[in-house]
């Protein structure tokens, strides 16, 4: 387990003693990386709060190679700003949650749908799936689940419900449901969500 991007390679390690004490972290920041966890103020957030990971160190890149303004988004003062979303615990174990882009707001309650789709990668009947924010009159956003199902399979919304109850809050529940063929993904099989927010 380990956690890195291309921007900062692996930032993240995984203690071998430590793969089992510490279910779902990331592991521990590398000997040269320095990691913590910002609020939308940039002020540092003490253990067990959610906000964006953000780390510095000599493997930190420079730039994006002719890109000034992603490289202004994302290297802020030699800082790298991963668009992440994480904690660390008390004992400085990395948990990422979700990409900051995927988080939405759903009568006044923060949503990671990346929570709701581990829960439904073990749906039977489940082959992919993401979730969405999409515009709610009622509670400003609402998630919406787009499911590739397994071959002869079918869902319905209450299908969702059933299997989710009990697992998550049920605030976090997807209101809308959307059966596809197939959901978008790249050469590495990584579902496409920016390509998904352009579907009606």
């Amino acid at each position: 387990m380990g956690f890195g991007q291309t921007e900062n390679s692996a930032m993240v390690l995984m203690p071998q003693w430590a793969s089992d004490k510490k279910p779902g972290s990331m592991g521990l920041p590398n000997f040269f990386t320095e990691l913590w966890i910002e609020d939308n103020n940039g002020e540092k957030l003490p253990p067990g709060q959610i906000g964006e990971v953000v780390a510095t160190g000599p493997s930190v890149m420079k730039e994006y190679w002719h890109m000034p303004r992603e490289t202004s988004g994302t290297i802020i003062n030699d800082k790298l700003y991963t668009g992440d979303l994480g904690y660390l615990d008390e004992d400085g174990f990395v948990y990422v949650v979700d990409r900051a882009k995927d988080m939405y707001r759903t009568g006044g309650e923060n949503v990671y749908p990346a929570e709701v789709e581990a829960i439904l990668s073990y749906h039977p009947k489940i082959e992919a799936v993401a979730i969405i924010g999409v515009p709610s009159d009622k509670w400003g956003e609402t998630g919406k689940a787009y499911i590739e199902c397994r071959p002869g399979e079918s869902l319905i919304l209450e299908d969702i419900h059933s299997f989710l109850n009990g697992k998550v809050a049920k605030y976090k529940l997807p209101t809308i449901i959307k059966i596809v063929d197939a959901l978008p993904r790249t050469v590495w099989g990584k579902i496409k969500k920016a390509e998904i927010r352009k579907w009606k």
